[in-house]
Parts: C-alpha cells; sequence; structure tokens
C-alpha cells in the first residue's frame, strides 16, 4: 500500500493543503507549529478515527487566534491509494449539526456528523470502516506506519508475542533434543507446561519450607509438656485405683442401704419435681426480662447510629462552610483587583505622539483621528469586560453567601438534634441498667418441699451417726482415688509426647527428602530455560541485521525472567539517541512488513535527527524539522 495523494481542508488548524507523492518516499520540510505531525494526524484519523499517538478525542476543529473554535467550517481530509496496484480513494468530513427547533426562528447547534466516501462514493461508516480491515487491521497499520511504535507504545509481553508468531517459539521437544540431560525434566513433565511446573515447584518448596520451620517448633513444645513425675511404677498405681475403687462400691450399697427405710426415695422424687417447677418458674422471669432488654438494646443501637449520622452530617456542613467562606474571601479580592484595574484603565487617555516610523514625519489628522477612535474603543471594551466580569463574580458572590446562610441553618438543626438524641442515648441505657427479673416463687410448693425436707429428716435421724461415718470415710477414699488417678494420667501423657516427638523427626527427615528432590527438579528447569533461551536468541534474532532481542533477564536468585527489550550494538533501546530509535524501529518495520506480507507508508517524525536511514521496502515519508521553511515543502525522493 501507497500513499499517492494527501488532502486536508480546515484540518487543525490547517486551511488547505495538498501533498502529492506519486507513491514514493518524500521529505516534507517545515519548522516547528507548520503542520507535519498534522499530516500523520490527518492520515491516522482519515483511517481509524485517531490521531498519530492513538487519541480518539484530539481536536480537529481549526482555531482562532484566541483560541476558540471557529464555526460553520466543515472539516477535510482525502486520500488517494496505490493498493496492490489499483487505486483507492477514502474521504472523510467532519461537520457541525445544526437544528431548528419548534416554534425557534434560530437553528442551533446540536451536534457533529461525519460523512464518509470511498472512491467519491457515499458510504456508510460501518462500510468504509470494512473497506480498511480488509486492507489491514489497525493494529497492523500502527505497527507498520509507526517507527517508534513497536518499542514505546507496545507492552513488552505484545512485543514479544509478535516475535513469536513471526518466528514460532520453539517446543519442548528442540529443546530436549539439543540437551540430553533434560530428559528426565521431559519424564516430570508430562502434560504440564514448564510455567505450570514452576508454579507448582514454587508452591510446593515454599509449603514444605513452612513446614520443615514449625517442626523444631513444636518438637520443642512436645518437650515442654511432658509431665513432671515422681512414679516410675505406673502399674501399681493403677492396682491401688481398683482397690479403691471396689471398697467404694461396697460403701455405697451399705449407705443407701440405711437410706431407703421410711420412703426417703419418693419424698427425694417428689422434691426433685419441686424444684424443677420452681427452676422453670425463674427462668421464665429471667426470659421475660432478657426480652425486655433485646428491645431497648435495639433502640439504642438505633439511637446511636442516628447520633453517629447527625456527629458526621454536622463535621461535613462545618468543613463545607470553612471552605465556602475561603471562595467568597477570594471573590472578594478578586472583585477589589477588578476596581482597580478599572480605575487605572479609566484613568488613561489618548497621547497624541503619531508619527511616521519610516520617516518620523507627523501623520496626517484622518490617521491620528483614526488611531484616537481605536484607542477610547479598546478602552470602552476593557471597561465593559472588567464590569461584565465583576457583575459575574457579584451574582456567584451572593449565591456563596446564601448557600452559608442556608448550610449554618442546617448547622444548628443538626447540632440540636445531636444534643437530643445523645439524651435520648442515656434515657434508653439507664432503662436497661434498671431491667431486673421479677421471681416469685409459688408459695405452696415451697412450702410443700420444706413439709418433705423435714419428714426425711425425721426418718434419718436414727441412722445419721452411720450415715455420717460412711461419708466420712468414702469422701477420704475420693481423694486418695483423686491423686492416684491425677498421677496415672501423666502415663498416657508421656507416651503421647514421645509418640508425637517420633513422628515429628520422621516427618522432618521426609520433608527434607522431598525439598531435595524438588531442588533437583528446579535445577533442570532453570537448565532447560537457559536452552530455550539460547534456540530463541538464535531463532529470532537471525531475522534481523541490526536490532537483537533479549527475551529473558537474569533475577538476582539466578532465576530467569521473561521481558522483550530490544539492544543495538549492545546499547538497550532505552538509551539510543533518537536517530538510532528510528533505524531500529524501520528495521523492524521492514522484517515485521515481510512476514504479514504488508507494506504501508512509515511516518518519520523528526527525521532531521537521522543522517540516513535504514532502507526499509515501504514508502517512507520524512517529516523534517527545517527553521528556513515557514511553510511545508515537499520533495519526493527519485528512485
Amino acid at each position: 500500500m501507497k500513499l499517492l495523494k494527501l488532502r486536508l481542508t480546515n484540518f487543525k488548524g490547517c486551511k488547505s493543503l495538498e501533498i502529492n507523492t506519486d507513491g514514493k518516499n518524500i521529505n516534507i520540510f517545515g519548522d516547528n507549529e507548520t503542520g507535519k505531525t498534522t499530516l500523520f494526524d490527518a492520515f491516522m484519523w482519515l483511517m481509524f478515527d485517531k490521531d498519530s499517538l492513538g487519541r480518539k478525542d484530539f481536536n480537529i476543529k481549526t482555531l482562532d487566534k484566541n483560541g476558540n473554535v471557529i464555526t460553520g467550517l466543515e472539516h477535510e481530509v482525502e486520500g488517494v491509494f496505490d493498493v496492490d496496484g489499483s487505486e483507492l480513494s477514502l474521504k472523510k468530513i467532519y461537520r457541525e449539526v445544526y437544528t431548528r427547533k419548534r416554534g425557534s426562528a434560530t437553528e442551533e447547534f446540536t451536534g457533529h456528523t461525519t460523512d464518509y466516501f470511498i472512491n467519491d462514493v457515499p458510504s456508510k461508516k460501518s462500510e468504509y470502516e470494512n473497506r480498511i480491515k480488509s486492507i489491514a487491521p489497525e493494529a497492523l497499520f500502527k505497527l507498520l506506519t509507526n517507527p517508534l511504535h513497536f518499542n514505546e507504545q507496545l507492552h513488552w509481553q505484545e512485543r514479544r508475542k509478535i516475535l513469536f508468531e513471526m518466528c514460532g517459539d520453539v517446543t519442548n521437544e528442540e529443546i530436549f533434543e539439543s540437551n540430553k540431560n533434560l530428559q528426565e525434566l521431559a519424564d516430570i513433565l508430562k502434560s504440564r507446561s514448564i510455567d505450570e511446573h514452576k508454579k507448582v515447584l514454587a508452591a510446593k518448596r515454599k509449603e514444605i519450607n513452612e513446614q520443615l520451620t514449625k517442626i523444631p517448633v513444636r518438637i520443642d513444645e512436645a518437650e515442654k509438656g511432658k509431665p513432671e513425675t515422681n512414679s516410675s511404677n505406673f502399674e501399681e498405681i493403677e492396682k491401688s485405683i481398683k482397690e479403691i475403687s471396689t471398697k467404694e462400691n461396697e460403701l455405697r450399697e451399705k449407705l443407701q442401704l440405711i437410706k431407703s427405710g421410711g420412703g426417703i426415695t419418693e419424698k427425694q422424687k417428689e422434691i426433685a419435681e419441686i424444684e424443677t417447677q420452681l427452676i422453670k418458674s425463674r427462668n421464665e422471669a429471667q426470659n421475660k426480662a432478657n426480652e425486655e432488654i433485646s428491645k431497648l438494646q435495639l433502640k439504642l443501637t438505633t439511637a446511636k447510629s442516628t447520633l453517629r449520622d447527625c456527629l458526621s452530617i454536622k463535621d461535613s456542613t462545618t468543613k463545607t462552610i470553612e471552605s465556602k467562606k475561603k471562595t467568597i474571601a477570594a471573590q472578594e479580592q478578586k472583585i477589589q483587583n477588578l476596581r482597580s484595574k478599572y480605575t487605572e484603565i479609566s484613568k488613561t487617555v489618548f497621547e497624541n505622539n503619531c508619527t511616521c516610523p519610516t520617516c518620523g514625519q507627523q501623520l496626517p489628522e484622518e490617521k491620528i483621528e483614526e488611531a484616537k477612535v481605536n484607542f477610547n474603543r479598546d478602552r470602552s471594551e476593557k471597561l465593559q469586560a472588567i464590569n461584565d466580569e465583576g457583575k459575574s463574580l457579584k451574582i456567584e458572590l451572593e449565591a456563596e453567601k446564601k448557600e452559608i446562610s442556608e448550610l449554618e441553618t442546617k448547622l444548628a438543626d443538626y447540632t440540636q438534634q445531636e444534643i437530643e438524641t445523645g439524651r435520648k442515648v442515656k434515657e434508653i441505657e439507664k432503662e436497661i441498667e434498671n431491667v431486673k427479673p421479677i421471681v416469685l416463687d409459688d408459695f405452696n410448693l415451697v412450702t410443700k418441699k420444706e413439709n418433705l425436707l423435714r419428714e426425711i429428716e425425721g426418718t434419718k435421724s436414727g441412722s445419721a451417726a452411720d450415715v455420717e461415718k460412711i461419708e466420712k470415710e468414702l469422701t477420704a477414699l475420693g481423694n486418695a482415688k483423686s491423686l492416684l488417678q491425677k498421677e496415672f494420667a501423666k502415663k498416657e501423657q508421656l507416651e503421647n509426647a514421645e509418640k508425637r516427638i517420633k513422628e515429628l523427626r520422621q516427618q522432618q527427615k521426609e520433608l527434607a527428602k522431598e525439598f531435595e528432590k524438588y531442588e533437583s527438579q528446579l535445577f533442570l528447569v532453570e537448565e532447560f530455560t537457559k536452552a530455550k533461551i539460547e534456540l530463541l536468541d538464535e531463532k529470532i534474532n537471525s531475522r534481523f541485521v541490526n536490532a537483537r532481542f533479549r527475551l529473558f533477564e537474569e533475577q538476582i536468585n539466578g532465576g530467569m525472567n521473561e521481558c522483550c527489550t530490544v539492544t543495538y550494538k549492545g546499547v538497550p533501546y532505552t538509551d539510543l539517541n533518537n536517530a538510532g530509535r528510528i533505524n531500529i524501529g524501520l528495521e523492524i518495520i521492514s522484517v515485521l512488513s515481510a512476514h504479514y506480507g504488508f507494506y504501508a507508508p512509515i511516518f518519520v517524525d523528526n527525521a532531521e535527527s537521522v543522517t540516513k536511514l535504514y532502507d526499509a521496502d515501504s514508502q517512507v515519508i520524512r517529516l523534517v524539522v527545517s527553521e528556513l521553511d515557514k511553510k511545508l515543502r515537499v520533495e519526493i525522493e527519485e528512485e
């Protein structure tokens, strides 16, 4: 694809410009701000609605000397191209839309529209875009028209992807074939990729390291957890416990025989039932009190939330008032400054010092009068502008003061609300403190229980001495048994501690062995990566004459990270001068153009920095800064 002609009308300040190339390489000379980059912007807008930097919202319209848009103009770009030997004309016209609303005598500006033309035939936007896509996609155009795009506008991962698409990645089989020592890794990987296996190894090693770090701590905890004991024969302790248990059973049976006389058991069951009813009654009273407390807690939560909201709004309103007061002070200062400026300009008078700058003679009377009129008109316009600005500021000032007054009224309301809500919170908290369960035991049940207890005591009085004796003996046996059981329990604790320590030491050995296995695999992965780097470097860099690509970088820990940076004679792209960057970009475009089978016009901005451009196979449009050329000058290079 070659550019034959590019015509601009009212585009970014360029009123009318036509560039004819005859499909050849051209040099465009011009001083700064004469429209060189505008040509590249126009080309990209014609193709993709964007400027040369990829921005969609850049300003197309022409501005006057004060920076205001000149309305009513149509902004047009037309390009004529040679596409595979056939001529193609593309044109876009961007214009304003004015609509007369019902009941109005005048038209109002309502937006913009863009007209599309293919070979001068009006077309829909979709047809226009599809025609361009049929030549090449937008991403490929950007890649093949700007020497800086590949290295400066693409992410390194995207650059890497393009190189692999062009040259092809190396397969695992090729890498394993290049280094027979990596065959063990091939058996380990199976269907898993290298990156996936690296993640697996990293996770496994981290997990094992964490476990190995914790094991000594756990062993120490197990050692410290061993109970202190003076006993060495736990079998004798166990035998003594059994003998005491047998004696206890005998005494309990004897005690039961003594207590069973006179219907004591039935009376005790009846007392138990009475106590159950009393407990139930007390629980009901407590539950009722809890329900009341829950309701009060809900009211308290709501009141506190309201209080917090009130405090937050007060703080926000106070800050807003302070901010607006600062704004008012600034506006009042502006008004004072305008008054001073108004007074200063109003005092200026026309000075009759109108002489010819060439010969020094007095100008004719009509010229002097004309100068005086111009002076008075200029002073009047300035005074009117100051007056208009002052009025506008005064309106804004009054609005701010009114808003502050309204905010201060609201602030007072929120302050009162805060006081009332705070009082309500304290009242609810006091209510919660005063809520107590009202427990009233059934008088009849209590009386019945007391009578039953007296009856039981009367029955027991005859055997009370025997019962007391047996109970004391049981208490002594229980205390002795408790001490023995406590000592015997240490046996199991010691055995469990020793077992746990043994398990932890075995686990430590197994983890160390497993860690060595993963370390060995990691070494193989690193060897694999180095072999891959060598093959990829050779495969990709062989396609280029000057450019060299570094696809991996070594880390401090010896590992390799993926990257994609270009160098020239060992110098990184970022350290190259502008000429080096442009020429490396042209070489990359040439190789990629050959790969994709598509050659597009290349725009080389700031081309004056390059004494000799890389000999690209595409059409090259050099944009050269030339201080002497106040208007664009085009030179067509002869083949």
